[in-house]
């Protein structure tokens, strides 16, 4: 028996907008900083209309299945993920795809990610979903996610400010499949676990319903199922793995979503006189880096731009785009309390280093208490040591970093500092 349901008249208008809003961000983003990037808004555009048209869900298919005992959503994810690992794994072997330098996410197992696994759990279900599950269902018109994803951007703010505190909890050593496997080994472990979750669901499912949930059917011709959806799962799932591929190749690292929240937080909250450079999160040369520099040349934010207006073309070829403003505040809240526990959850163990990285704004550095960034004390001027130190040391400016007149300390004749330093190496 065919599904049916009352769907608002298609207007073409608004896809038609939002696709020349794709492809002109990516043109003026290909041109202002790399084409790359102005690829991936597209990349995110398509990432969109997937998520939307196929409605899924990675929160909700575990939330169904445990619940319901219906697995038809993660027997989905497996496929999904299966064929990410065949694609993903030799390149990451090689270290390069294309010609790019490519990377994957390799993170430790502590504390904070089992208490945050549970945490997580609750958060999402409160909030209303993941963070991909946030981004596609904001665009395509569901007016209580926004409100779930200005928290999102809150709160991952917040998280920044204790992310080395979490990063102190003890923690397993990372570890790569690909590194110690190797890319067939790897690729076979994977494949076997993924097997397995999709047997015991089929099992689990039986066992309650006697019969495995089949897909609805869709009364509509093969070109406008396509282009207004819904889509089967399955074809969501190997569409997906085809585009975070495609990001692998472009971006050089898969795809992502919250650290882009944090970047939109963090740089709103320094257009109201906000100073978030000193704490730890921030100290990573990465983060550092796209603190300072312009939020369209943020990968992430790209791809989450390009997400919610793919969504929002999606969902007004659906007819399916009727926001309703009108939001109970039980939701309201489940939404802020779910997005906060979310980021709890989330803040992953990650192994930073203390560097060096050239800033726009010169600032004397903190006291750092036994030397962990999570405790800065108050700030020292920069100086030269006063044990070994001229009698009359320069003096640096404060325009200045120190750079010039530490290089003249350092070879000024009257200083015997770096030639003790040569002869005792």
């Amino acid at each position: 028996m065919a599904t049916t349901s009352t769907v608002a008249p298609v207007n073409y208008r608004v896809p038609l907008l939002a696709t020349a809003a794709i492809v002109l961000g990516a043109l003026v983003i290909g041109v202002l900083f790399s084409a790359n990037i102005g690829l991936l808004m597209i990349v995110g555009g398509l990432l969109g209309m997937v998520l939307y048209h196929a409605a899924f869900g990675f929160t909700a298919a575990w939330r169904v299945f445990i619940t319901e005992r219906r697995g038809r959503g993660l027997r989905a994810q497996m496929v999904m993920l299966a064929i990410a690992v065949v694609l993903f794994f030799p390149a990451l072997g090689a270290g390069s795809l294309f010609g790019t330098e490519v990377r994957g996410f390799v993170s430790p197992i502590g504390i904070s990610v089992l208490v945050g696994a549970f945490i997580f759990g609750v958060g999402m279900q409160l909030g209303g979903g993941c963070a991909s599950g946030t981004l596609f269902t904001a665009g395509g018109g569901n007016a209580r996610m926004l409100i779930t994803l200005v928290f999102f951007i809150v709160g991952s703010v917040i998280g920044t400010a204790h992310f080395a505190w979490w990063q102190s909890l003890p923690a397993f050593q990372p570890v790569s499949l690909v590194n110690v496997a190797g890319v067939g080994g790897g690729i076979g472990i994977s494949l076997v676990l993924f097997a397995a979750i999709a047997v015991l669901t089929v099992i689990m499912e039986k066992r309650r319903h006697g019969h495995l949930e089949q897909a609805p059917m869709v009364d509509k011709p093969g070109a406008e199922r396509w282009l207004s959806g819904p889509w089967p799962l399955v074809a969501g799932a190997v569409a997906l793995a085809l585009l975070n591929f495609a990001t692998l190749a472009l971006a050089g690292r898969p795809w992502g979503i919250t650290s882009a929240f944090a970047l939109w937080g963090a740089k709103s909250f320094e257009l109201v006189g906000g100073d978030v450079s000193q704490w730890g999160y921030w100290q990573a040369p990465g983060n550092a880096a796209a603190l300072e520099a312009s939020v369209w040349g943020d990968i992430t934010t790209v791809m989450n731009v390009g997400i919610m207006l793919g969504a929002l073309a999606a969902a007004n070829l659906a007819g399916r785009f009727t926001p309703n403003f009108r939001i109970p505040l039980k939701s309201v809240l489940a939404a802020v309390i779910g997005v906060f526990a979310f980021l709890l959850a989330t803040t992953r163990s990650l192994p930073l280093a203390m560097g060096v990285l050239d800033r726009e704004k010169i600032f004397d550095a903190p006291l750092l208490a036994r030397g962990e960034i999570s405790r800065p004390g108050k700030k020292i001027p920069r100086g030269f040591p006063q044990v070994i130190t001229l009698k009359d040391p320069p003096q640096i400016p404060s325009a200045h970093s120190g750079r010039l007149e530490l290089a003249r300390w350092i070879a000024d004749r009257r200083n015997y500092a770096p030639y003790a330093c040569i002869q005792n190496p």
